[in-house]
């Protein structure tokens, strides 16, 4: 039976203390620190995990039929921009690459098919590309075998929005650095991102958009080069060179980025990100 308020009121405050903490039942360690509510929080925390984790299924489960099944492209692409947020939010742990794995025979291939569509569906499916090579991780070479070909006609095609050829090589050059161990297929893409970042590129003026993502990509797949090989005088000139023009092409942009998801990564925050979802 609780005590009166008039009581409680007029009690002394060790008393009170010692009448709450015997009626909490709740027991203090030689610190001062409540145990059991330790044990709260940390099962707060799993909860909210489990939570995470069932809201990643949720999404993913939906993808096939309600992104690769909806006609209108403008839900399309609002589909692969929840997608992308759920990618790089509640994918954590081990446990959200077991979900991706689970799912990633009908969601790529959903993505896949976006490729085709209109630039803002193509760019919100490259950037959805970025973030499940993140989460599936290293040794992945089957993921990078199936979304290489999509890519790079992304890439190449001429006629596509600068935005989105930008777009497709970011999203190729991660999965080449993250999921690929095929060397040869780095140095081919070294390469392409060397061709782009020239001031003509398939027989026309290369924007300042693809050029700058031309040259974060080289900067990020030149990483895995063996150290005797980037200390070569010929690389290191060339190196230097393309360095020196990358503040010119950023300057020249001035893309409207009105979310996260829109924004592309520079090699360093690809780096902390992988970082990140790894550990």
């Amino acid at each position: 039976m609780q005590p009166p308020l008039s009581s409680l009121l007029n009690s002394n405050p060790s008393s009170l203390r010692s009448s709450t903490r015997s009626r909490s039942g709740q027991t203090g360690n030689a610190n001062g620190i409540d145990e059991e509510g330790e044990d709260d929080e940390d099962g707060d925390e799993t909860t909210q995990l489990e939570k995470n984790l069932e809201k990643f299924r949720d999404v993913l489960a939906n993808v096939e039929d309600g992104i690769g099944g909806e006609k209108a492209g403008r839900k399309r692409e609002s589909g692969f921009k929840l997608l992308f947020r759920t990618l790089t939010h509640y994918a954590l742990g081990p446990s959200g690459v077991e979900i991706m794995e689970a799912f990633e025979g009908s969601v790529v291939p959903t993505v896949l098919a976006s490729l085709k569509n209109s630039a803002s569906e193509q760019y919100a499916a490259c950037r959805v590309i970025e973030a499940i090579a993140v989460v599936l991780g290293g040794g992945n070479d089957a993921f990078f075998e199936l979304v290489e070909p999509a890519l790079k006609r992304v890439v190449m095609a001429t006629g596509n929005q600068a935005q989105v050829r930008a777009a497709g090589l970011r999203a190729w050059s991660l999965a080449a650095f993250v999921c690929s161990t095929d060397f040869p297929s780095t140095i081919v893409l070294l390469d392409l991102c060397e061709a782009a970042a020239n001031e003509r590129y398939r027989g026309e003026d290369s924007s300042p958009l693809l050029r700058a993502a031309a040259l974060d990509s080289w900067s990020l797949l030149a990483t895995t080069i063996e150290d005797n090989d980037i200390a070569s005088e010929e690389v290191r000139r060339e190196f230097i060179a393309r360095v020196n023009t990358r503040e010119e092409h950023q300057k020249n942009l001035t893309p409207n980025f009105r979310r996260d998801e829109d924004r592309p990564f520079c090699p360093c925050c690809r780096r902390r990100w992988i970082a990140t979802r790894r550990s």
